[in-house]
């Protein structure tokens, strides 16, 4: 199967009726589709086909698939043409009107295969309903995966988990490559997560480069989720000095301690800042900004601390230039945040001189 990143040529096929032929529970499954061809280059590499299926009440089932073009065959044009899905699980056969431009409606019939049954029920899989069948051949689940996760200790793989596998990618090539990664035996659910995240077996290669080895796959999963990088990774411990752990990446990704950020703080003059200074620092919101414009007021290379106890008592630059106006110019940052305390700002000024002037 392929990924809609290669598709060539689209197609769109609405399931407008997913029903069961008749009430025996082997009964095909049979419906109405329409097709869109959308075309994205001369080349008809895949086929993006959405079933919509029904439900109780007004609600409908979606379910889109990417197809190798190749497993339908030449699609011909014209009225009541063919074309066939084949696959282990079963064969999908889609009949009906097709233009030259991919546009289209019709029906289609699904039929189970008996091997595909057979082989299952000796895996321990009996009874399969059509339903799930038809699903199975979808994602293309066929015994031989079946027998290959049991050999690897993944035994009596509940049929909706075996559906999850095939949609989020992991396939038996994923599993033995995050075994060669350090990562052999996982949890189906934990390879779900990592495989939904981006954790591949090239990301922890990268990180182990960068002294990041032996790491739980819960961690992995949250480096991915907070986007921490090889590349940021590697300049931020140049920029700090030391590895950073990776319970500090992540903090510093939460509160936005980027490289830029680092260097933007370097070109005012601070340096060496920590990791656990520079989260404080963008916690209460001191950006290089904010330093740019005190140093513009006059107020140069304050102690990172003192710009952080400026910041949780509310003296910016805007708080200076409003006592400015007031005649109060040059005031130690002690005594700004001295007054911001007490609640001396330019409204209380204000009143203060209107009282004066009426005196």
């Amino acid at each position: 199967m392929k990924h809609l990143g290669l598709a060539i040529s689209v197609l769109t096929v609405l399931l407008c009726g997913f029903a069961v032929v008749s009430h025996a529970e082997d009964a095909d499954v049979s419906g109405r589709w329409i097709s869109e061809v959308k075309w994205y280059d001369t080349a008809r590499e895949s086929v993006w086909i959405q079933f919509k299926a029904p439900l109780r009440g007004r609600h409908h089932s979606n379910v889109s698939m990417t197809f190798g073009a190749d497993e339908f065959g030449p699609i011909a044009h014209g009225k009541d043409v063919q074309f066939v899905l084949r696959r282990p699980a079963g064969t999908i056969t889609f009949t009906g009107d097709v233009d030259a431009d991919g546009l289209g409606s019709g029906t289609f019939t699904f039929q189970k295969d008996p091997e595909f049954l057979a082989e299952m029920q000796t895996l321990g899989y009996g009874n399969l309903s059509t339903q799930k069948t038809f699903e199975f051949t979808l994602f293309d689940i066929h015994p031989e995966f079946i027998g290959e996760l049991s050999a690897l200790g993944y035994d009596d793989v509940p049929l909706d988990r075996l559906i999850e596998l095939a949609i989020h990618g992991v396939d038996l090539d994923y599993i033995h490559q995050m075994a060669e990664a350090g990562y052999p035996s996982l949890p189906l659910e934990r390879l779900m997560e990592m495989r939904i995240h981006g954790v591949h077996p090239d990301y922890i290669a990268e990180m182990a480069a960068l002294g990041y080895t032996e790491l739980a796959a819960e961690r992995w999963i949250e480096l991915r989720i907070h986007g921490v990088d090889p590349d940021s990774v590697r300049e931020l411990n140049e920029l700090v000095g030391h590895q950073l752990s990776a319970e500090r990446l992540i903090e510093m990704r939460i509160h936005g301690v980027s490289r830029e950020i680092v260097r933007e703080f370097e070109a005012l003059g601070y340096h060496d800042l920590s990791p656990e200074r520079l989260i404080e620092m963008r916690i209460h919101g001191v950006s290089p900004q904010f330093v740019q414009a005190l140093a513009d007021l006059g107020y140069r290379s304050l102690p990172a601390n003192r710009l952080v106890e400026m910041r949780i008592h509310g003296v910016g630059p805007a708080f200076v230039k409003e006592l400015a106006d007031h005649g109060y110019t040059n005031v130690p940052v002690e005594k700004l945040v001295e007054m911001r305390i007490h609640g001396i700002d330019a409204s209380f000024l204000q009143r203060i001189e209107g009282r004066e002037k009426s005196d």
